[in-house]
């Protein structure tokens, strides 16, 4: 059972930053929807969420990564209404559950690769 630091759990969602920068370049290079609000709302959410989830959950189990991404769906979703993105709530899903699954595809067979101690230390990277 690996317990992640609130400094791992930030340094690691500051990683998975270049991997959404990556799906949003693609998803605004192939529809006329600007993307590129959304992506600046998730950071702001997901670094938000993350400080809090440091907090609340101390132990991630695997069901729970199910119920911390619909919460963060639904801030991201609250924020770009709230800041009158013009982008439908059915865009914004498509984009960010393709975007949270190439995540979950990074975390769990690219980041091994990239640094082989990462969830023994925690999420830590430097």
């Amino acid at each position: 059972m690996n317990i992640y630091t609130a400094k791992g759990r930030i340094q690691t969602k500051l990683l998975t930053f270049i991997v959404t920068a990556a799906v949003t370049g693609i998803f605004s290079a192939f529809s006329p929807i600007n993307y590129w609000p959304v992506f600046a709302i998730s950071i702001v959410a997901g670094l938000l969420l993350e400080l809090l989830w440091g907090w609340v959950i101390t132990y991630q189990a695997g069901y729970l990564t199910w119920i911390v991404s619909i919460a963060e769906f639904c801030s991201i979703t609250a924020g770009a209404i709230i800041l009158e993105v013009p982008i439908t709530i059915p865009e914004a899903a498509l984009y960010y559950w393709v975007t949270w699954g190439v995540i979950q595809l990074f975390l769990i067979y690219g980041m091994p690769i990239i640094n082989l101690s990462w969830a023994d230390n925690g999420g830590e990277m430097w």
